[in-house]
């Protein structure tokens, strides 16, 4: 198993239960990597849950690297998605998400981020929408508060876009090229795309059937994210193949926000 994969979420999909402490590593430690600077000061991850948890915010979903060494584990990269019961607008859900690792690899990083209860799909702000990083050097769990507050100032523009994005319709060819676009964000190192991008198309429930930019974005963020997408390969002994998810912490996050930006572009070109 390489670096590059992570460790499975565990969700309790009847009451949204899930404890990031019992489930990843890396949460549980409060110690710092062996190759650590005397000046490096370690995020105790399970501090900054206990500190959002008293301003409302719930842990819902988190991820982390997967090490080759199981002493390793304890430092990998994380992250985890938070929901605030009073943060809900329509059939989403604001959410914050940080970013961190104790191997010296990755700051602390604060982001905004969506949860779509329909699909459970888990969206991060795009590049358009500051980011706070903390350095892992004298940290204060004031440092935190207002990483928090910053990310919480981009809320009415995210729920604007939103809305904005549930009033736009897509034809057909448009709809088309936000896939093919996004196939690119998914393989941006592949000269042809491996399958046909309408395929990420397909619809999978009845609420995203309408061609909104909004739904056209869930599905194929849903496709290209949790994998499923059935297809047939040109060559090859094996030619039936089925897409997998992502499994890579860095991918979850660069695909994510990537998507967005390709959203809001589109947004932005109908205007």
């Amino acid at each position: 198993m390489t670096d590059q994969v992570l460790v499975d979420s565990v969700i309790n999909e009847t009451n949204r239960v899930f404890n990031p402490v019992r489930v990843m590593p890396a949460v549980q430690n409060v110690d710092k990597h062996a190759m650590a600077t005397d000046r490096y000061n370690v995020f105790d991850t399970r501090e900054i849950i206990g500190l959002l948890d008293k301003h409302g915010w719930v842990p819902h979903d988190g991820s982390q690297v997967a090490a080759r060494r199981s002493e390793d584990a304890a430092f990998k990269r994380h992250v985890i998605w938070f929901k605030h019961p009073d943060l809900n607008f329509g059939d989403e859900q604001l959410s914050t998400v940080i970013f961190n690792s104790h191997d010296r690899t990755t700051s602390m990083r604060f982001m905004m981020g969506i949860i779509r209860w329909v699909c459970s799909n888990l969206m991060i702000a795009g590049e358009g929408f500051e980011e706070f990083r903390m350095r892992h050097i004298n940290w204060t769990q004031d440092d935190v508060l207002r990483a928090l507050d910053g990310a919480l100032e981009n809320a009415p523009t995210l729920m604007n876009n939103v809305a904005d994005m549930k009033e736009l319709g897509l034809n057909k060819k448009d709809r088309v090229k936000f896939a093919i676009d996004a196939m690119k964000i998914r393989y941006p190192k592949v000269e042809a795309l491996p399958f046909e991008p309408s395929l990420i198309l397909d619809v999978r429930r009845k609420e995203d059937k309408d061609p909104t930019l909004w739904n056209t974005f869930n599905v194929v963020q849903e496709s290209l994210l949790k994998g499923g997408v059935s297809y047939d390969r040109s060559t090859g002994k094996h030619s039936h193949n089925m897409t997998r998810p992502i499994r890579n912490v860095n991918e979850i996050v660069r695909v994510n926000r990537g998507l967005w930006d390709l959203a809001e572009e589109t947004l932005q070109a109908a205007a």
